[in-house]
């Protein structure tokens, strides 16, 4: 009897201990994850929102402080036009680094890309707005940012 007894409480202790291993591998595999995702998508929401901000605060200040209606349309439309560049940007994959090359030419991209704006800003999000002006300047994206770009190209 006593050895059945010091079996079901070695067998509750290893039970209990796996449970907890369990909750853990949960927890840093699924819970961190997208507690970390959200809080990236916090911060886009923010950024956005600050922009949106200080465009409104420019659009009241020119309303405010002109008199002639025409100078304030030209005026609104100069920071409308600078805030959101409307036209698709064309590149051709020959006037590129062979490095960017070749990682174009790794996810199937042809010798031309067409960059909207939608991609422009999904681009800005991903990356941030730092190492995004890198990258145009010619730096090698990393595979992880390689691949976040090509779903951004992929998907507007």
């Amino acid at each position: 009897m006593k050895n059945l007894k010091r079996y079901i409480l070695i067998t509750f202790s290893l039970l209990l201990a796996a449970i907890l291993g369990a909750v853990l591998v949960w927890y840093f595999l699924i819970f961190v994850p997208i507690k970390d995702a959200q809080d990236s998508v916090n911060s886009a929401y923010k950024n956005a929102e600050e922009t949106s901000s200080e465009f409104k605060d420019s659009v009241k200040e020119k309303l405010s402080g002109s008199e002639d209606d025409a100078t304030v349309t030209s005026d609104i439309r100069d920071t409308d036009s600078n805030t959101q560049n409307t036209a698709p940007i064309i590149i051709q994959k020959s006037s590129l680094p062979e490095a960017q090359q070749s990682v174009l030419t790794t996810f199937g991209f042809g010798e031309e890309i067409v960059i909207t704006p939608e991609m422009q800003v999904c681009a800005e999000v991903k990356l941030g707005a730092n190492r995004l002006a890198e990258i145009v300047d010619g730096a090698t994206p990393s595979f992880s940012e390689a691949t976040s770009l090509v779903t951004c190209l992929k998907n507007n």
